[in-house]
């Protein structure tokens, strides 16, 4: 499923990846997390954070207009439906979460 998410990013190969299952309104309000706006309509719904270190470009089908490029970071992270798997955001920084991931619970080495 992670490294499925990953073929937005030009099939980036990670160095890691990092789950944890929580909850979607935790996982958004993870200080480092620029997601979406629809908190309140799955605000308990379980769902797997995962965390991947590399090199990332996300091409996500979004169109980019011809003078920008499309966003580039080391690290990429995704929410996914834990009943489902379907992807609820996924997004590219050039940081690490200055929270650790075990504030969510005990987090899972995928790689």
């Amino acid at each position: 499923m992670a490294l499925h998410a990953v073929t937005i990013c030009d099939g980036a190969r990670p160095a890691w990846i990092r789950a944890v299952r929580t909850t979607f309104s935790k996982a958004m309000a993870m200080p480092w997390w620029e997601g979406g706006d629809d908190v309140a309509d799955n605000a308990t719904d379980t769902v797997y954070l995962v965390l991947m270190k590399g090199d990332f470009t996300l091409h996500n089908g979004s169109p980019v207009p011809s003078c920008a490029q499309a966003p580039t970071g080391h690290y990429f992270s995704a929410i996914f439906d834990a009943t489902t798997f379907v992807t609820l955001e996924a997004g590219v920084g050039n940081r690490p979460p200055p929270v650790s991931l075990r504030t969510l619970g005990p987090v899972l080495n995928l790689r």
